[in-house]
């Protein structure tokens, strides 16, 4: 039924649209919990929600991260949908699982 593996928390930072939409479905998909963060609040706010969630890895576009957000986050946890897209296009049937609908889905 659901992964074997633990769930991982992501970080979805995005401006309102279909980019957070698709961050939340594909977070879901893989088998982890998502926790949606506004790039509006402040860096030290930002980085409260992510040590606070135990999020491990942050989705986002270069567009949501504003250059003092960019610099309280690590920069290893920052993946970044532009970089990513032309390589998860080929690889996005074989990463879904089938999750536990008892499973953690989101941190709010």
């Amino acid at each position: 039924m659901g992964s074997s593996s633990t769930p991982r928390g992501i970080g979805l930072i995005f401006e309102p649209g279909v980019e957070s939409v698709v961050g939340i479905m594909g977070t879901i998909a893989s088998g982890n919990f998502f926790c949606p963060i506004s790039p509006h609040d402040p860096p030290l706010r930002i980085r409260h929600y992510l040590d606070d969630a135990e999020i491990s890895l942050i989705l986002t576009t270069r567009d949501s991260m504003s250059m003092p957000l960019q610099r309280e986050l690590q920069s290893d946890q920052l993946l970044f949908v532009e970089d990513v897209a032309e390589d998860l296009a080929h690889d996005v049937s074989s990463s879904i699982k089938i999750t536990d609908p008892h499973q953690l889905a989101a941190v709010l």
